[in-house]
């Protein structure tokens, strides 16, 4: 489902408004990140429950196994797994990539994937790198 022009609005300050601010654990990373646009997308505010619940890694991978996994969390955010490996890419799409003990998200919009990486701040990657790398690809449904 396509993102409204309200929707992509106000992705778009909220791209604006990380840009420059510095990685920090439970408050601006790649879950914080991607969780903040699912809330913009559904109208909801779901950070708070993951907000500030942890403050490194290894605490951030105890709260991920806590909470849910991050095909629920997408579920759970009106997201759809895209099968077909010949799609256009759509704003709002998401692309997971599933380590061992967790996940990074990455946001595609404006042509290009977004995220936090750890110890970075906000970073936009070429859609074809992170193909490679995903795991799994998502849009949202709702």
């Amino acid at each position: 489902m396509a993102l409204t022009l309200q929707q992509k609005l106000q992705i778009n300050d909220y791209l604006v408004k990380c840009t420059g601010s510095a990685f920090q654990w439970g408050i601006n990373d790649c879950n914080t990140f991607a969780i903040q646009i699912f809330d913009i997308i559904n109208n909801t505010n779901k950070l708070d429950k993951v907000k500030e619940k942890y403050y490194n890694k290894r605490s951030a991978i105890k709260f991920q196994k806590e909470y849910l996994s991050p095909r629920q969390i997408m579920h759970v955010n009106k997201f759809t797994e895209l099968t077909d490996i010949d799609f256009e890419w759509q704003d709002g799409d998401v692309a997971l990539v599933e380590h061992k003990y967790y996940a990074t998200a990455y946001v595609y919009f404006n042509r290009v994937f977004w995220s936090v990486p750890e110890e970075q701040e906000l970073t936009a990657y070429d859609p074809d790198t992170v193909k490679c790398a995903m795991t799994s690809g998502w849009r949202h449904n709702g």
